[in-house]
């Protein structure tokens, strides 16, 4: 019961998190946990799929993250795509 009371409450809630959390680890730390997270799109969907839950709690937590992330994906569309534009793709600053 707990889990899936869980399963109700954190998913919802980490996919309109996510993108402000990943920008929060992209902007103030300088070393990342995993460089796969270094866009904000899919952050959370992103992190579901890489966890260490079983296969149900995945699809199960994706079913609520994939459309909450799917309508902030304008927001987090924008700032990958500038993040790319300005920084690069390597996340070094280009040199020329």
């Amino acid at each position: 019961v707990p889990k899936t009371l869980g399963l109700l409450i954190l998913p919802p809630l980490d996919g309109v998190f996510s993108p402000f959390t990943m920008s929060g680890d992209l902007l103030f730390r300088d070393e990342q946990y995993d460089p796969a997270h270094k866009y904000l799109s899919y952050a959370g969907s992103r992190t579901i799929g890489r966890s260490e839950m079983g296969l149900g709690y995945q699809v199960l937590c994706s079913i609520f993250t994939i459309p909450i992330e799917t309508a902030w994906l304008p927001i987090t569309g924008l700032v990958d795509l500038a993040t790319v534009l300005i920084v690069g793709d390597d996340g070094t600053e280009d040199e020329g």
